[in-house]
């Protein structure tokens, strides 16, 4: 993932690194998943204690990591600092159920988001482009999902993406204006396995491949490294200025 200092944080092996701009690469805790704020200075990840996920949050300066004790109650993964850096997306497990909250970082204060979703197979993928709701998929359908709740919308992957494949390691990022969604996926049945990346224009109905190098496989933080990069494009974005050259070089360069 980027910050907006141009940070980049990837994962390699069992600990959480982080790039300079100038290239320099330092290792800083061990961990997961993690997701680093807008203005490159702290990272949210998960850490397993008992055989549990929780939340920490890492000052980069000071390399100090603390536990979100507020969630302590529940299991909590795969966290997602919004574009303005205020808040965390959070996936919890409550009585054996997936649910999702939203986390003021400085505080530890946290919103429990309703839902009618009855799934027990259900991921958190991204914050959408305006910060005022969240993307979860099921295997089957993809939600726009309020953080008062309500379904905005509910898009069958079928019936948009056709064969590819969406899963629990799906990531996906809007562009900042809306318009385009990337996300990385696998195509039945000819290269399963190999994920590549995809940029679906929203208005158009149009899916376009961006990849299709095998070294993508299982590289699951080169995809947070180009949708991070991507969300912050302009509202002109197009196929041709996503940085794909630049995404294939650091996961080979890895």
């Amino acid at each position: 993932m980027a910050g907006a200092v141009g940070r980049l944080c990837f994962v390699r092996g069992d600990y959480i690194f982080i790039q300079e701009p100038n290239g320099r690469i330092k290792r800083l805790v061990k961990g997961s998943e993690p997701s680093i704020s807008p203005d490159g200075q702290t990272i949210a990840f998960v850490v397993v204690q008992e055989s549990k996920r929780h939340v920490n949050l890492l000052d980069i300066q000071s390399g100090r990591a603390v536990p979100i004790s507020t969630l302590n109650s529940y299991q909590s993964f795969h966290p997602l600092c919004s574009d303005d850096g205020r808040q965390l997306a959070v996936q919890l497990v409550i009585d054996h159920k997936p649910a999702f909250a939203t986390v003021d970082p400085r505080t530890g204060d946290y919103h429990l988001i309703p839902s009618n979703l009855k799934s027990d197979f259900i991921w958190l993928n991204s914050w959408t482009s305006n910060g005022s709701s969240i993307v979860l998929n099921d295997l089957e359908y993809v939600y726009d999902l309020a953080l008062d709740g309500h379904i905005i919308k509910q898009l069958s992957i079928r019936e948009l993406f056709g064969n590819l494949i969406i899963s629990s390691m799906t990531e996906f990022s809007f562009s900042t204006d809306g318009k385009f969604l990337l996300f990385n996926s696998s195509v039945v049945p000819d290269d399963v396995g190999i994920a590549s990346l995809y940029l679906w224009d929203i208005g158009a109905q149009r899916l376009s491949r961006l990849t299709s190098d095998p070294l993508l496989r299982s590289i699951r933080n080169g995809f947070l490294l180009a949708i991070k990069l991507f969300s912050r494009a302009t509202s002109k974005a197009t196929t041709n200025r996503i940085p794909v050259s630049l995404i294939t070089t650091f996961i080979k360069s890895r």
